[in-house]
């Protein structure tokens, strides 16, 4: 029987992800070293994380084939294990019923004698824009951002454990002491279980490939725009095969390694985000009196770049689902150069009385919609004439009134 029962909750976008990956890849030395048992079975695990397994264990559906399955694995692996500690990771559990909390605990206390539930809180602000991008990623666009955020909320998911557990069985870790150690998941441990002494653990190097990939700023507003023509699930449906009224699952998968700056959110979920954030910290303060330290980061949010700006959505309706990466190369390459476009624009409000201004209007739309579009321009010019019309209502360049007073003039002649 063990002594004592780790198990870590998450929740959601608190580095959940690394720490799994960490101890899957020193599971073996964590027992022989530390005494850690933590199931690392394929059926039960997945790198790690022991999510799907559980959430499937004590859903209450009964008498299924499964889940007795799956209890016999993990009852199999504690019976083999002399070790005196039993850790195991799921960031579902934070998103379980009080029922499903107390069967959970029911179940793993027949293994061992205490049993500690821990949580890893974030800093709201980083929370909620990685939260945000976990949204995009997953086929949703920033107008529908906020819902996800507040069936998401740190109060909703800790105040159901009040329910469940008496409050000395919860333990708040804050992320930033997490990860700013070189060792993360031996900080967790001794926070709950200090004399294992797990930071002086020299772990396993671990391979970058088994972490979430972060998105850029760039590739974060294409995403939003593609989303809004036909979401896109990242890491769904069937692992074959046409997903129906999504696209095909590989299709996009290059949108996860574009390089560029980082995530901002649009200026349109500012008081969304200002109030969930405020809403978080004042839950965090007077239930538990922590506060988790703040980014290093500045408060921003992106009042240039448009996420529903028309000339976005035009020049993304061009992708094709069978992941035209070349075009999406272009529309990479168009966002992150908007800076270099609206000074460009707004240098055409001294040609206004020139008759050069219409080519200079179209070799600016063709910049905006990338290399070998010019020859497309030249063809069809009612394709330049309808991007105006598309950059003109764009808030992108809307304070650069000049510029647009010269374009408009321009697609009249």
């Amino acid at each position: 029987m063990f002594a004592q029962a780790i198990i870590h909750i998450g929740p959601q976008k608190t580095g959940s992800t690394t720490l799994q990956a960490l101890a899957h890849a020193n599971q073996a030395r964590l027992s022989k070293e530390l005494g850690i048992h933590y199931p690392s079975s394929d059926e039960i695990s997945a790198r790690g994380n022991h999510s799907r397994s559980l959430a499937t264990m004590f859903s209450g559906s009964g008498s299924d084939p499964t889940i007795a399955r799956l209890f016999s694995v993990y009852e199999n692996e504690f019976a083999r294990s002399n070790d005196p500690i039993l850790m195991l990771s799921s960031e579902a559990i934070s998103g379980f019923t009080p029922q499903r909390i107390q069967s959970l605990k029911a179940w793993v206390s027949t293994f061992a004698r205490e049993v500690v539930f821990v949580a890893v809180i974030r800093d709201p602000w980083d929370r909620c824009l990685s939260g945000i991008l976990q949204h995009i990623k997953r086929g949703g666009t920033f107008a529908d951002a906020s819902s996800y955020l507040t069936t998401r909320s740190l109060q909703s998911q800790f105040e159901t454990f009040r329910t469940a557990l008496p409050e000395d069985e919860l333990a708040l870790v804050d992320f930033s002491d997490v990860f700013s150690d070189p060792w993360p998941l031996g900080f967790l441990i001794d926070a709950v279980r200090p004399q294992i002494r797990a930071a002086e653990f020299v772990p396993t190097e671990l391979a970058t490939a088994h972490l979430n990939a972060a998105v850029s700023h760039e590739s974060a507003y294409i995403w939003n725009a593609l989303n809004t023509q036909r979401p896109y699930l990242l890491d769904g449906g069937p692992k074959r095969g046409n997903l129906g009224p999504l696209r095909f699952r590989n299709d996009l998968m290059k949108l996860r390694s574009l390089s560029g700056s980082r995530f901002v959110p649009p200026s349109l979920l500012e008081a969304t985000v200002d109030s969930h954030c405020a809403s978080e910290r004042e839950y965090l303060q007077s239930r538990f009196q922590a506060l988790p330290k703040p980014s290093v980061k500045q408060r921003v949010f992106d009042d240039e770049l448009d996420p529903d700006a028309p000339w976005l959505r035009f020049v993304s309706t061009e992708l094709s689902d069978a992941a035209n990466l070349r075009e999406l190369g272009r529309l990479y390459h168009s966002v992150a150069r908007r800076k270099r476009v609206r000074q460009k624009l707004k240098g055409l409000r001294h040609r206004d009385q020139d008759r050069d201004v219409p080519m200079a209007a179209k070799n600016e739309v063709a910049r905006i919609l990338g290399r070998g579009s010019m020859s497309k321009i030249q063809e069809n010019p009612a394709l330049a004439e309808k991007a105006i019309r598309q950059i003109n209502r764009s808030s992108l360049i809307v304070q650069y009134s000049g510029a647009v007073r010269s374009l408009s003039e321009a697609e009249s002649l």
